[in-house]
């Protein structure tokens, strides 16, 4: 499905074609992923169930057994830590092979030490056990790749591999087929921030 159909939900005064295509492409998003969004927040909840929250519990049921015994064994969270302990000691890396374009063994070895560079400078391992964990409860994790400046009064940027701490901040184009999202054409990541940090970096939108 393209994302340049006419939307009949559109709701945007935006006149800049770029934010017009981006509201459209947010949408878009929204639909696809409506109904796994909420599964993933079941499943959390289920995962993280105890004798206080009852999130293993159907919604009223426990009000409804009035005073009759109410437990919850949890024996989800135990199978859920067992994959990702497993899967945090086999530690992900990345290997390059030198295969056509006049690539070198010591071109590839050079790159493999630009990564491991990038990742120790990140904590790569802490970001992608994040992500794992989210991958594992509730079915979708992420991590974000970043160019940041070294300090204020620089102008050079080093490469970050950052964790995303909340995967429902993030949409990806849903007609990309490969697993990891590799061909996503687009993507939205959202986050909280204070009104008064927002207009003083957008002055613009003080008074919207």
């Amino acid at each position: 499905m393209s994302d340049t159909y006419n939307d009949p939900d559109e709701n945007t005064n935006a006149t800049d074609p770029v934010v017009r295509r981006a509201h459209r492409r947010f949408r878009k998003c929204q639909r696809w992923e409506s109904t796994a969004r909420a599964r993933w927040i079941d499943d959390t909840k289920f995962s993280n169930g105890d004798a206080y929250n009852n999130y293993q519990w159907p919604e009223g049921m426990v009000d409804q057994r009035a005073d009759l015994p109410s437990l919850t064994v949890n024996e989800t969270q135990q199978h859920n830590l067992h994959i990702i302990n497993e899967a945090k000691q086999n530690k992900a890396g990345v290997k390059y092979r030198p295969v056509g374009g006049g690539a070198s063994p010591k071109a590839a070895e050079v790159m493999e030490g630009l990564y491991r560079h990038i990742a120790n400078i990140s904590n790569a391992q802490m970001a992608q056990g994040i992500a794992i964990e989210h991958q594992v409860i509730g079915g979708l994790g992420f991590t974000v790749i970043r160019a940041d400046y070294l300090d204020q009064d620089s102008f050079d940027q080093d490469i970050y591999i950052r964790p995303l701490n909340d995967p429902m901040a993030c949409y990806l184009d849903p007609d990309a087929r490969e697993p990891d999202g590799s061909d996503a054409r687009y993507g939205f990541i959202f986050a909280d921030k204070a009104r008064d940090e927002v207009t003083e970096q957008y002055p613009q939108f003080k008074n919207k």
